[in-house]
């Protein structure tokens, strides 16, 4: 389980009137066409996709709470409805000419129509939406013939015409539906004309009578034929079918008999030809039961039993072929007979004598079907039996209650607990109990016959006498759970029933009626203990769902139910208004806030809400979930718990936890992780409380020492692979923390013993040898606890152990521990540390992290180094060695298979100089200039990541100087203000967390004015060339933007000399530095793109050198980026009158390179300088051989001698 940073339907209920006024400013908008002056009453001929989507995501945020759309639904509405209907008179004849052309990006206007009034069906519900669309009968044969010349116009010719999609089916057969409701007979309705959509043919051995009104043929055959569809629209074409053979105008004319036995004889040829699994069959189905159910007792008398006998003769629950809908449908019927039968039993002048031939057979087939594999089937049938048993005589319906009972208590164990419970109360007691066993039973059949016992209460067909039982049922399925072979939850469903049938009972049975029931006939109200009612029986169990339960629906369901209880039971429950006030249905839906608030305080509350969460969250809902996450956060809480109570209830709690890891077996490794942080919960909390029993605190610190006294653990269990040793690794590493932590803190609290001691150095040595990062974190804060605690004798030992010990650190073979050099560098700083021994671990680390060794092993070095420097209590300079480390760190750029690695290294570096700065360690003088410089260089480099950790210790470094010019980059510069690089970097500062900020031109922009300090210049340009050369496509036209516009800005400045001066020797120092070659050209010719250095400013620039540059930037080169930034270079060089004979010399000279591609480029150069028209018929990607002759023709055009 995980938390949101916010619940999506909290925050939809917050900001719900500005989503509704959202939605009413957009609907109107998009469905009528505006000219300037007002709102033209001309529906849109199409809508653009992102439009429509825009309008169904904001329709789906109210999924959760559909009725804030009630007050506007009007408003809505209408303009759909109006649009489409005057869109659908306009252009009935011509859209399919004109608007239904396949766009993907649009929708045609019908089709935006139907997509957004279908949002709406799936948020409110197609009930409430239906009853807003038009009624009038005049647009009944208007709809149906757009429905039959749109859809079956294009299905039946070959064309790019796209037919209706689904959701237009779906929303035009539920508008005929609502329109059948018309009282008009059909005979008036309609033109009686046919349309070229018709399809009569189709309709398999269906004889309609001959005086049927031409529109109730159309409507028969539209809707049958949507039977078979596989979406929604099927629902709505049985609904049209229904509400036609409902009609009286066409029970006169006997469609409705027609259409039964019509549907018995398709399903009976379905069955015979094993097609049952169709969507037709369940069409059909689907048909049948709304019929039946819908259809007045007296008219349905007739066909029940024909209907009830074909369906079973089907035998669908016998047959393995049959689908889950296929079976929900058949439910349906048999429902919907039985209710049928049953109303027709019981009227007093028609008595209808085959009930009971219907009703057992539907009650065995319903029992049955609660234990279906799927859950459609099994809610059906839940319903159905509930329903069925409020028509039945009450003893019939306790009947059905018990035999529910009954199935639930099949494969029940009961078992007497391994060690006692414990109670929390004036007088501490244990209590013996027993314990239910669920795990022979099947999660299925309980989630049906949990949901049957729901139904049953919410209809009150149970009598007060079977509450005890049923409520029994409730309890244990609130806290059902098993796991399937992956360790995957798969009691969710029962416990989400319990939680409707618990808010079920308490909505509709009264207090009297609760209060007498006898708690002592119910076992599960004994692993409680001692309660005093049902009903806070419920509310106990509801308080522990609602806040410690992993799912988050289980929460808020439980929250609703209690609120539920108390509301309709007062003064029956303790502290029950506080308790709602407390268990809140918001609150509960992030777990930790469930676990770590809500709990809490309900516990505070009384001894009764604190025993019973204690008690639980040592269960599978607390330390034993299946996420290491929901365990942590369990121990946690159980931790905080404990602290609220007196010592004696913490010994108790502690004395449980150390007897159920004593229980458990081998396999048990998630349950013993659990019981474990437990434990470290429970130390790290009682020693921050204010318990003045110190005697108590050592006896429960006593017993959790003794856990780690060897016989808990075995090495498999914390090396072997198939044993999950990370998990007891981490927890075993916790619990060393936390205790050598409360002896460390607390004069009072003694050592443990020696051998305790050396088993807990050998457990962290298995810990140290793992790779995740839970573990090393709580290991390598114990190992220093623990010598913190122990000692300088015990912190020699350990040391001496480590460094001796080649098969951990073992730097030439590569096999190194990250552990290690971790816990090195945490017990550096160490009080019981000698300085000869800080000495050699400052040694060891610096070697880990120099060049040549293993990539990973130096990040973690590095890692180290850092946290010697933030732990070190001297603020004296930093030895040369640590900031030759820092510096090689910051400069290296190695890759592999895996990338820039190198980067991984340059980050830590970068962590190192800020810790070093605010320890003090480094200042801004002369001497840590170099260390400052690389940090520039990183600033201005092209990974983001690494750009944006170097200017946030670019920003740091001058705060914490608190200077505002450092002085050791003056270097004689009066020229520019004192205080603006305290501006520039102070600006930056403020923006140092924002990700973005580092990839926009204007952080390049305000990086540039660190050029303001001459000791920075060069190390920024040498970053910078990498970004405006080399880096992507977003930090590249980021940093040339920067870099054109401060140019520009500075193109009759003094400061445009220096920069000339300073990029000319960054290029020449490139050549020295391969990876920066190709990103110096690409700089240099971007800058000679901007024209800056034109007219008077072309002095500034030694175009010689710059030509000599390039020259040697690609000699020999077949980097073929290189080779054309070269080649861009010599087109801008060429433009200056002293070079231009020698860039044509050399130009012409590349034609004959081995590259087509820099030939071809070559020529384009050649000619933009020259406009040579001997160089234009050529095509210079051919092969050499076949440009010798054009080239002899070049030179002698460009007077160069071969």
């Amino acid at each position: 389980m995980s938390d949101a940073t916010q619940d999506r339907d909290v925050w939809v209920q917050q900001n719900s009137s500005g989503l509704l006024e959202e939605l009413l400013k957009c609907i109107p908008r998009f469905t009528y066409k505006r000219n300037r002056t007002e709102i033209a009453r001309k529906p849109r001929g199409s809508l653009s996709a992102a439009a429509v989507r825009h309008v169904s995501r904001l329709l789906e945020m109210f999924q959760e709470w559909p009725q804030l759309l009630d007050p506007n639904l009007d408003a809505l509405i209408n303009p759909l409805n109006n649009a489409f209907l005057e869109s659908l008179h306009a252009s009935q004849a011509d859209y399919q000419a004109l608007h239904r052309r396949q766009e993907e990006d649009r929708f045609c206007f019908p089709q935006a129509v139907c997509v957004m009034l279908y949002s709406l069906c799936n948020t409110r519900g197609s009930k409430v939406i239906v009853r807003f669309l038009s009624n009038e009968a005049k647009h009944l044969e208007a709809i149906l013939n757009a429905y039959e010349t749109w859809d079956y116009g294009t299905k039946n010719r070959q064309s790019d015409q796209a037919p209706l999609i689904w959701e237009e089916r779906y929303i035009l057969l539920l508008w005929l539906s609502h329109l059948l409701l018309t009282p008009f007979d059909l005979s008036t309705v309609g033109s009686g004309t046919k349309t070229n959509g018709n399809r009569f043919q189709d309709i398999e051995a269906l004889i309609l009578p001959a005086e049927l009104p031409l529109i109730a043929q159309r409507l028969t055959h539209v809707a049958i034929d949507g039977l078979s569809a596989a979406g929604k629209e099927s629902e709505a074409s049985v609904l049209v079918l229904v509400r036609l053979a409902l009609r009286s105008d066409m029970q006169r004319l006997g469609v409705h008999e027609i259409l039964i036995r019509w549907s018995v004889a398709q399903l009976k040829s379905l069955q015979k030809s094993k097609k049952e699994a169709g969507y037709f069959f369940k069409g059909l189905l689907s048909f049948l039961a709304s019929l039946v159910k819908l259809m007045d007792t007296t008219e349905i008398a007739p066909f029940l039993f024909f209907i009830f006998s074909s369906i079973e003769s089907f035998g669908i629950f016998q047959s393995g072929s049959s689908s889950a809908l296929t079976r929900k449908a058949v439910i349906k019927i048999y429902s919907a007979c039985s209710v049928a039968a049953l109303s027709l039993e019981q009227q007093p002048n028609k008595k209808f004598h085959l009930a009971g031939l219907i009703l057992e057979p539907v009650i065995e087939e319903l029992l049955s079907a609660l234990g279906d594999n799927d859950t459609p089937v099994r809610q059906t049938a839940s319903k159905a039996l509930s329903i069925m048993a409020t028509k039945l005589d009450p003893s019939m319906a306790a009947d059905i209650s018990e035999a529910v009972i009954e199935s639930l208590e099949e494969n029940v164990l009961w078992e007497p607990v391994k060690h006692n419970t414990f109670r929390a109360s004036e007088d501490i007691q244990s209590h013996l109990a027993k314990q239910r066993n669920l795990t022979l039973v099947s999660p299925s059949k309980w989630q049906g016959l949990t949901l049957t016992l729901s139904q049953l209460l919410f209809r009150r067909c149970p009598p007060v006498a079977q509450l005890p039982g049923i409520l029994n049922a409730l309890i244990l399925a609130l806290g059902f759970e098993q796991r399937s072979s992956t360790g995957v939850s798969i009691g969710t469903s029962v416990r989400d029933a319990a939680c409707f049938g618990i808010w079920s009972l308490a909505r509709r049975y009264s207090t009297a009626e609760l209060l007498a029931i006898n708690t002592e006939a119910m076992p599960a109200a004994k692993e409680r203990g001692i309660v005093t009612s049902v009903i806070q029986l419920m509310a106990i169990e509801l308080l522990i769902a609602a806040t410690i339960d992993p799912s988050g629906n289980i929460r808020r369901g439980a929250s609703a139910a209690l609120q539920e209880l108390v509301g309709r039971h007062p003064d029956t429950i303790v502290h029950g208004i506080p308790l709602v006030q407390i268990v809140d249905y918001h609150a509960v839906a992030l777990p930790s806030r469930a676990m770590k608030q809500v709990a809490v305080d309900a516990a505070k509350l009384d001894d009764l809400y604190w025993m019973a969460l204690v008690r639980d969250l040592t269960t599978w809902r607390g330390v034993g979930a299946t996420d290491v996450e929901s365990r942590r956060l369990a121990a946690d809480t159980l931790g905080i718990l404990c602290a609220l109570q007196g010592v004696k209830s913490i010994e108790l709690v502690a004395f449980s936890l150390k007897q159920s890891l004593n229980d458990l077996n081998g396999s048990d490794i998630q349950k013993k992780q659990g019981f474990l942080l437990a434990l470290s919960a429970l130390v790290r909390n009682i020693i921050g409380a204010s318990i003045s029993d110190r005697y108590g605190i050592s006896a429960v610190l006593a017993e959790c020492w003794d856990v780690l006294s060897g016989s808990f653990f075995t090495d498999e269990e914390l090396a072997v692979h198939t044993a999950h040793p990370e998990l007891t690794n981490e927890a075993v590493s916790k619990l060393i923390l936390e205790l050598a932590l409360a002896v460390k803190d607390s004069s009072s609290i003694s050592a443990p013993s020696i051998n305790t001691i050396r088993h807990c150095f050998k457990y962290l040595d298995f810990a140290l040898r793992r790779n995740e990062e839970a573990v090393l974190q709580s290991a390598v804060s114990a190992v220093k606890a623990l010598i913190d605690a122990t000692g300088s004798e015990e912190c020699q030992t350990w040391l001496d152990q480590v460094m001796g010990n080649t098969d951990v650190l073992q730097l030439s073979s590569g096999s190194v521990h990250a552990g290690y050099l971790l816990a090195l560098s945490e017990v550096h700083s160490s009080i019981a540390m000698s300085s000869q021994n800080k000495k050699l671990i400052l040694q060891r680390i610096l070697g880990a992290a120099k060049p040549g060794i293993d990539i990973d092993t130096r990040v973690v070095a590095l890692r180290g180094l850092v946290r010697i420097i933030s732990c070190n209590d001297e603020t004296a300079a930093l030895p040369p060695a640590v900031i030759g480390t820092i510096q090689s760190a910051l400069q290296d750029y190695t890759t592999d298979q895996r990338g820039d690695v190198g980067s991984l290294i340059r980050l830590k570096g970068i962590e190192a100089v800020v810790a070093a700065f605010q320890k003090g360690s480094l200042q801004l003088t002369k001497g840590d200039t170099i260390l400052l410089q690389k940090v520039c260089t990183l600033a201005a480099e092209k990974l983001d990541k690494v750009r944006e950790h170097a200017w946030f210790c670019l920003t740091k470094c001058w705060c914490i100087s608190g200077a505002n010019q450092p002085t050791a980059f003056q270097d004689g510069s009066p020229s520019y203000a004192s205080d603006a690089g305290e501006t520039t970097l102070k600006t930056a500062h403020i923006q140092e967390d924002d990700t973005l900020y580092t990839t926009s031109s204007s952080y390049f922009k305000n990086l540039l004015n660190v050029l303001r300090y001459r000791g920075l210049q060069q190390p920024l340009l040498q970053g910078l060339i990498v970004s405006v050369g080399g880096g992507s496509e977003s930090v590249l036209l980021a940093s040339q933007k920067a870099l054109g516009d401060w140019l520009y800005d500075r193109a009759q400045s003094s400061e445009l000399e220096e920069f000339a001066n300073c990029f000319q020797n960054v290029l020449q120092a490139s050549l020295e530095i391969d990876r920066l070659v190709g990103p110096a050209l690409d700089t240099l010719a971007f800058i000679l793109d901007t024209n800056i250095f034109i007219g008077e400013n072309s002095k500034l620039l030694q175009w010689r050198k710059l030509f000599i540059f390039t020259q040697k930037a690609h000699f020999k080169s077949t980097n073929m980026t290189r080779l054309l930034s070269a080649v861009d270079v010599y087109g801008s060089l060429g433009l200056t009158d002293s070079l231009r004979e020698d860039v044509i010399r050399k130009l012409v000279g590349m034609l004959t390179h081995p590259f087509p591609r820099v030939r071809s480029a070559v020529a384009s150069t050649l000619f933009t300088l020259t406009e040579e028209g001997c160089l234009k018929p050529i095509d210079w990607s051919d092969s050499t051989k076949y440009t010798k002759q054009a080239l002899a023709i070049v030179k002698d055009a460009f007077g160069v001698k071969s």
